[in-house]
Parts: C-alpha cells; sequence; structure tokens
C-alpha cells in the first residue's frame, strides 16, 4: 500500500463518514502523524522501547517479528495475539505487524511533536514489520518511502481528527 494509496482511502472515508453524519464538524479521517503514532504505539507508557516495557523477551506472545518463537515466521496474522497483544489503549499490531504511514513528510535528523512539512519526496513511516528482527522493532522506529512506493510491508491505520 502506497501512502498515496492510504492518503485516497483517507479521503473518501472522511467523505463517507461526513455525509452519515458520524464526523464531527472540523474533524476529518487522516493518517496519523508521527507523534500520535508514538503516542498511541506506546499506550500509555512514555518512556519504554516498547508498549508493554523495555525487555524483549516478554515481546513473546506479543507481536509478530521474524523469530520463531511465535510462531508465526514471516506472516503477519492480524490480531492473533488476543489481549497480550493489545497495548494500554486496547490497540493491537502496533508494532512488528507492518510499518504504517504517517502524515508527515521525512525529516533525516528527528520526528516533530507537530507534522512535519519539508521533505515532499520521502513521507515517514512507523512501526517496523513482521520480516523484521526484534531490535529493530521499537516504538520509536521510524523509516521513509516515497510517497507512491508500495511494499507488502507497508500499511496504515487511521486517526480522527483536525486537517493538519
Amino acid at each position: 500500500m502506497s501512502w498515496n494509496d492510504a492518503k485516497a482511502f483517507c479521503e473518501w472515508l472522511t467523505e463517507r463518514e461526513r455525509k452519515a453524519g458520524r464526523l464531527p464538524a472540523g474533524f476529518v479521517v487522516r493518517l496519523p502523524t508521527e507523534a500520535e503514532w508514538e503516542d498511541a504505539c506506546r499506550g500509555g507508557k512514555e518512556s519504554t522501547k516498547l508498549w508493554w516495557g523495555d525487555s524483549k523477551e516478554d515481546g513473546k506472545g506479543r507481536l509478530n517479528w521474524i523469530g520463531k518463537d511465535d510462531g508465526f515466521e514471516f506472516v503477519s496474522p492480524v490480531d492473533s495475539f488476543g489481549a497480550r497483544g493489545r497495548n494500554g489503549l486496547g490497540l493491537a499490531d502496533m508494532l512488528g505487524n507492518v510499518f504504517e504511514w504517517c502524515l508527515d513528510e521525512y525529516d533525516t535528523a528527528q520526528a516533530h511533536g507537530e507534522c512535519y512539512k519539508g521533505n515532499p519526496g520521502k513521507r515517514a513511516m512507523r512501526g517496523a514489520a513482521f520480516g523484521h528482527e526484534l531490535g529493530i522493532v521499537r516504538c520509536a522506529v521510524r523509516s521513509a518511502q516515497e510517497p507512491n512506493g508500495s511494499r507488502d510491508y507497508l500499511g496504515f491505520r487511521v486517526a480522527v481528527g483536525v486537517v493538519r
């Protein structure tokens, strides 16, 4: 899934939800910013490497990654870990499923608290994917692709918020 396709889906869903009267005035369905994504991933924990803490050993049965210990090497079954695979906000698959597109353009130096605009040739993505080693699969990991790039390890989730 490319960033362009994810953005087009959000625009389509915004229109559908607005017509149905389910979207508050001034709000849109959009991709989360990098800061919003990281906050959602951490699930209420501010300073840990992983949403459950800092121990990668505790990741067994919580996420899909390259290792064989989870029983799903190189596959990405969505929400297959039940309650153990959900963070403090109840969100599943925030790490180790697919890299997720963010609204931001990509700043090679750092992520920003507000939506970054300054590099239209690259879009930010977060979360790492099922083919990565657990050392890479962290809440703070970030990468980038061209907005028209489509790969099997790229996906997205939506946020409802104000236009950014």
